[in-house]
């Protein structure tokens, strides 16, 4: 016998595939409900768009996302390099840091904008996003932030700590306590480092 393969195209599109043996001379009847391949073929090709459009989302927020951690590296190594600088060099590295904080912030707003539906990881770009705009003091959008990542992780320590340093900030002890609270509990093993630094930030943030 002979083995064909039977295709059936809309346009250049294949939509359906057969294989038949055919044993001797006898008569082959096949029979295709096309109106169902054709509703088949239209998820198909519906489900291959979203995923093109989810996998171009994907690698748009990878860029935003990438450019902003780069540019608030550029801005945190300036807030460093501030604090050791010569008087003359002050003001170029506060123009640095500004602008990079304003780039990084941008760009990390960018990502979670990009992000697609349920992304796994869009609470990383939110707590990015928090350290970018604590970066450039803007503490209470800072809070707003970590809260999100928060919503999206709430098993992760680092990220109340971080509530807690920019509620401190924005002069909010009591809610800063609460978040520090928090930490301590989801990381009793570094619950005594975390509440010497909440104690350092606690106390600039009242001076």
């Amino acid at each position: 016998g002979l083995t064909y393969v039977i295709t059936f195209k809309v346009g250049d599109r294949s939509v359906h595939e057969q294989q038949r043996r055919l044993e001797g001379t006898r008569e082959e009847i096949i029979n295709v409900n096309f109106k169902q391949l054709l509703t088949q073929n239209a998820a198909a090709v519906e489900a291959e768009k979203k995923e093109e459009e989810s996998r171009k989302q994907f690698e748009g927020m990878k860029e935003h996302f990438d450019a902003g951690r780069d540019a608030l590296d550029v801005a945190k190594q300036a807030k460093l390099d501030l604090q050791k600088a010569p008087a003359d060099q002050k003001a170029a590295l506060q123009e640095k840091m500004a602008q990079s904080g304003a780039t990084a912030v941008t760009e990390l707003q960018a990502a979670e904008k990009a992000a697609p539906n349920n992304d796994p990881n869009l609470h990383v770009v939110l707590a990015k996003l928090g350290d970018a705009y604590e970066t450039t003091g803007k503490y209470e959008d800072a809070v707003g932030a970590y809260q999100k990542a928060i919503a999206l992780k709430p098993e992760n320590a680092g990220y109340y700590n971080n509530l807690g340093n920019n509620l401190a900030r924005a002069g909010k002890t009591q809610e800063a306590m609460a978040a520090y609270e928090k930490s301590a509990t989801l990381d009793p093993a570094n619950a005594a480092s975390a509440w010497r630094n909440a104690g350092i930030v606690l106390f600039n943030a009242n001076l």
